[in-house]
């Protein structure tokens, strides 16, 4: 929810802000929060209540919503890598390694935050996992709808392939970490 709540926000100041543009960008604050809170917020408030209210239904349509949503996602990234294959062939080993860069940093500052908490190891690995997978459809949705610019969403695109291989090495490093201190103290 803080996600859902605080992406407007910070992708509207962020992009008036880092933006490189000789022109002023005039991106109505309002409207930019509506388009953005139009595909999180609501879609998100509109499944917690059916899981609430109505949760035989909710079960039946889950998979439906899934597919469908993951579909859209999937089909984005194809039209997108299709039209930016000319810029990623250019900047690839960059944009790759900026990537992956943020993947490792978001996943210490996580892992490191949680242990300080002191939560337990298993907590630690979800909210790492969560952290390096984020919203990618929204930021594609915001990179390509409402500033126009397929390039702009192109290192989400490629945090997709990135996040995922970090996360899978995450898991297993997990794993095998975990397996073993309960073996010792077995």
């Amino acid at each position: 929810m803080i996600y859902i709540m605080v992406v407007p926000f910070y992708a509207h100041f962020a992009v008036l802000h880092f933006l490189d543009v000789s022109e002023r960008v005039d991106i109505p604050f309002l409207n930019f929060v509506w388009k953005v809170v139009s595909i999180t917020l609501i879609p998100a408030t509109l499944g917690l209540l059916a899981n609430t209210l109505y949760p035989s239904i909710a079960n039946k349509v889950k998979g439906i919503v899934k597919i469908g949503g993951t579909s859209v996602l999937v089909v984005a990234f194809g039209v997108i890598l299709v039209d930016q294959i000319p810029v990623l062939k250019l900047h690839f080993r960059v944009l790759f390694g900026i990537t992956l860069a943020m993947n490792l940093v978001t996943l210490i500052a996580a892992i490191a935050l949680t242990r300080m908490m002191k939560l337990a190891p298993k907590e630690r690995v979800a909210i790492g996992i969560e952290h390096i997978m984020r919203q990618e459809g929204t930021a594609i949705y915001i990179a390509v709808t409402i500033f126009a610019s397929r390039e702009m969403s192109l290192p989400m695109i490629m945090n997709t392939p990135v996040a995922l291989i970090v996360g899978i090495a995450l898991v297993v490093v997990s794993r095998r970490y975990l397996n073993r201190k309960l073996s010792v103290s077995v």
